[in-house]
């Protein structure tokens, strides 16, 4: 079982983490404008993502209502900060990819994979918020897929 606080920790990690991915890739690939300029929003919107976790877990630190019934597994956001984590390596050793287009194509796969680690913490019966806070991220993970795709498709 994990606290709600952990729960936030977490998800406040994962998009650190991306913002720092995002930043890495736009300075990598800085010959690109497009991939750069896209790079850079998505590294925005990430800090933003992550002002957004720190503000909801702020409201919601000690509502201990937050996780009743609801199992909170944190495996599929465990699995996800361990994906973050390795994609950002990859990223900082140059090993993520060769080209923009290659960057494109590993980023929308592990955006995937977000959005369906959100979208099992949405399954789950727990409190309307942090279902909510879920659904959200889910989407704007799609949002983040469809704005890759974009890019991939110029």
């Amino acid at each position: 079982m994990s606290t709600t606080y952990q729960i936030f920790e977490k998800a406040e990690r994962i998009e650190l983490i991306s913002a720092a991915g995002y930043a890495l890739l736009a300075q990598r690939f800085g010959g690109d404008p497009d991939a750069r300029a896209l790079f850079l929003q998505l590294e925005e919107e990430e800090l933003q993502h992550a002002a957004r976790v720190r503000l909801l877990a702020a409201r919601y630190r000690h509502d201990s209502r937050l996780l009743d019934g609801s199992p909170a597994d944190p495996r599929e956001l465990d699995l996800m900060l361990e994906d973050a984590e390795a994609a950002f390596a990859a990223i900082r050793e140059g090993d993520f990819a060769n080209s923009a287009e290659e960057a494109v194509v590993n980023l929308i796969a592990l955006e995937d994979r977000c959005a369906r680690a959100h979208a099992e913490l949405i399954a789950h019966d727990g409190h309307p918020a942090l279902r909510e806070f879920f659904h959200q991220l889910a989407a704007q993970d799609r949002a983040h897929r469809e704005m890759l795709l974009g890019l991939k498709a110029r």
